[in-house]
């Protein structure tokens, strides 16, 4: 860490929603930042701010670090792996590897936003459509996986903490989803036992519940 600069401020509601994602990813490359929480029964505390903070397109999660002001979760990942780290651990260094990261990273958003989206609208029809859609691309996912410890094969990339997520938030509405695919348990074991992810699971800023507001029409605890 730097202790010269002031440290970057994350910015997002007090669930996991999308915003867990980057909070692992502070945490596994120790990377020191202000954790700014809204209450999201309490909107009013970030739209009484949301248009003065100095963001082109104001949204939660944001990413303020200094001069640079960031919206949308997956610009805020993409940065933190590509230049918050100097050896870019957690970014594939191919061409061919990125591409299929970008891929492999949108199915897993889909997986999680898609659903956290179902929630508010949950309707019968809506519901069992969304569903259903979400149960294939997991399928997906593990087809892809194959015999591999992490998504893109051995060596663990930012992917597989939008996949932990996503996985995470389905296990949490539907416990029994992955219940025939040993293989993406294994994987969310192997990101759980990671060091700087174990023990940030044990903190207390640790979030573990609820994955999406309890405004939700069917809120995921």
């Amino acid at each position: 860490m730097n202790s010269n600069r002031m440290a970057p401020t994350l910015g997002y509601w007090n669930i996991r929603g999308i915003g867990n994602v980057i909070k692992f990813l502070m945490q596994y490359l120790d990377i020191e930042y202000k954790d700014k929480i809204y209450n999201v029964t309490e909107e009013n505390e970030w739209f009484d701010e949301k248009f003065n903070l100095g963001l082109d397109f104001p949204n939660l999660p944001y990413y303020v670090d200094g001069d640079l002001k960031l919206t949308e979760s997956k610009v805020i990942v993409k940065y933190i792996v590509r230049h918050k780290d100097p050896e870019a651990r957690l970014y594939p260094d191919s061409l061919a590897l990125q591409l299929k990261a970008d891929i492999v990273e949108n199915v897993a958003f889909t997986v999680l936003y898609g659903l956290l989206f179902t929630c508010w609208r949950d309707t019968e029809e809506v519901r069992a459509g969304n569903i259903k859609n979400h149960e294939n691309m997991i399928k997906q996912l593990s087809d892809y996986l194959g015999t591999n410890n992490w998504i893109l094969g051995e060596k663990l990339s930012f992917v597989d903490f939008w996949i932990y997520e996503a996985l995470y938030a389905q296990n949490q509405f539907n416990p029994t989803v992955l219940d025939v695919y040993s293989n993406l348990k294994n994987l969310m074991k192997n990101f759980e036992a990671l060091p700087a992810i174990a023990r940030y699971m044990n903190s207390t800023d640790y979030i573990k519940t609820p994955c999406n507001s309890p405004n939700a029409n069917r809120p995921i605890a």
